[in-house]
């Protein structure tokens, strides 16, 4: 049973790595690209981030020895369900994300769920705390200075003063 864990594993990570390749190769007619934009600022930019991750991942899998790869102790159908559903509990948290950044704005939002996730996970000390704050702060300043995404500023700033809510919408 664990070498079929194994060869399924191989079998799926060969998938994602055609699948992904094909889809680099294409992506020079399929993704729009603006002219005189920096790169990071394409539409397709962020595509390409996420099929060079796959490459590179898949082919991590495929070049990792059969020892080291995850080998199930035991197979009952309740493991087997916990396993595969289990992540469905994160993409819930990022709905719930999703739906709070327009009411509460990005960098709120992400300092109250940075430190919900920090705590899912299992960490309980006050520095890790204090790491996914630094973390959620260091990456709101990445994507809003430096990246210049556009995200809607949230209904909360509405209660401060004109001054302080046109800062807050632009830089928060």
């Amino acid at each position: 049973m664990q070498q079929t864990s194994v060869t399924g594993q191989r079998i799926f990570a060969i998938c994602i790595l055609l699948l992904a390749i094909t889809l680099l190769f294409f992506a020079d007619t399929e993704l729009k690209w603006k002219k005189n934009a920096d790169f990071h600022k394409q539409p397709g930019f962020w595509s390409i981030i996420a099929l060079s991750g796959m490459v590179f991942f898949s082919a991590a899998q495929l070049l990792m020895p059969p020892w080291k790869m995850v080998k199930p102790a035991y197979f009952r159908w309740q493991a087997w369900l916990i396993n595969w559903l289990g992540p469905i509990e994160y993409a819930v948290y990022f709905l719930i994300y999703v739906y709070l950044v327009p009411k509460l704005g990005y960098l709120p939002t992400t300092l109250l769920m940075f430190p919900l996730l920090v705590l899912r996970a299992g960490y309980r000390e006050r520095r890790y705390l204090a790491y996914s704050w630094i973390v959620g702060i260091f990456i709101v300043l990445l994507f809003k200075t430096f990246l210049q995404v556009k995200i809607p500023g949230g209904e909360i700033y509405s209660m401060f003063p004109e001054s302080i809510r046109n800062f807050m919408i632009l830089r928060l």
